[in-house]
Parts: C-alpha cells; structure tokens; sequence
C-alpha cells in the first residue's frame, strides 16, 4: 500500500508542477528510485516482489516491470510468479505481435497458458482479467473467463 500511495502523490506532484498528467514510464521511475534507495542505503528489500505497470503512452498501450531491486523493464508480454518461465517463454514464442482487441488477446493468452500449464474450465476462478482502454476499464466477470476457457478447450478437441 505505501508504494500505491507514493505513486499517487508523484502523479498529483508531476500534474501540479508541471501542469501534465505523469506518463507510465516517469510512474515507474519514481518507484524504481524509492525501491533502489531502500536497497543501496539499508540493504533490505522491503517491497520484495516484482509489479507490473500497464498504462498508455503516447497514444501506444505500455508495459513495464520493476524488480524488488529497483530495475524497470519494458515488455511486450509478461508474467510473474508460478510458471512464469513455462509462460513467458510461450508468449515469446506463439503470442504473434499483432494488434489485437481485446477479445482477441485474452483468448490468444489463455491458449498459451493452456498450452503450457494445466489451464482448464476449472481454474477460471483463479484468474482476474482487466481490459482497460484509454477511457474505460472493467474486469471480465468469472463467466466471461470460464467461457473463454470453454472456447479454447473446444478448439483444441476440434484440432485432435
């Protein structure tokens, strides 16, 4: 909660000073620097994980990372935590750079991690999905998800 926190006053800070909103990447520092001080100076890592950051740059939807050491990435794709090798390296090599809607994208990703974990209709309940655009956000409800699943299930019998 307290890097949320901090991210929100950069944000308002940047929009006072500098009378534009604070773009993802500039977000990113902000708390990339936060989490590299707590590292250099008192050799503890007190925000231990890694976030994903997702937001609109430039008129371009971005993806970027902070580690718990204070380093930003860039993605295309990515996934952290259980799988998260299985399931980058699938995105790596089937996710096709196209432009999708979002429809479109979610399906391609979910045939992935079924492909590569042991992704089923009884796991819908484990996932959240937000479709976010420039001026709207909602997450898929479970029967979206579990409908998904079934989508992509009945595909790959049909390829058998």
């Amino acid at each position: 909660m307290l890097l949320k926190k901090y991210a929100q006053v950069k944000a308002q800070e940047v929009l006072e000073e500098l009378n534009v909103e604070c773009g993802i990447f500039r977000l990113c520092k902000f708390i990339s620097e936060k989490k590299q001080l707590f590292t250099q100076y008192t050799q503890t890592r007190p925000f231990g994980v890694s976030f994903i950051y997702a937001g609109i740059e430039e008129d371009k939807y971005k993806l970027f990372s902070t580690d718990p050491s204070g380093t930003i990435n860039e993605w295309y794709s990515v996934s952290f935590g259980e799988n998260e090798d299985n399931i980058n390296n699938g995105l790596r090599n089937d996710l096709p750079e196209n432009n999708f809607n979002m429809e479109q994208g979610t399906f391609e990703i979910f045939k992935i991690l079924s492909k590569v974990t042991e992704c089923g209709t009884k796991d819908y309940k484990k996932y959240e999905i937000l479709h976010f655009q420039k001026d709207n956000a909602r997450y898929l409800s479970s029967e979206e998800i579990k409908q998904i699943l079934e989508n992509i299930s009945q595909d790959n019998l049909g390829k058998n």
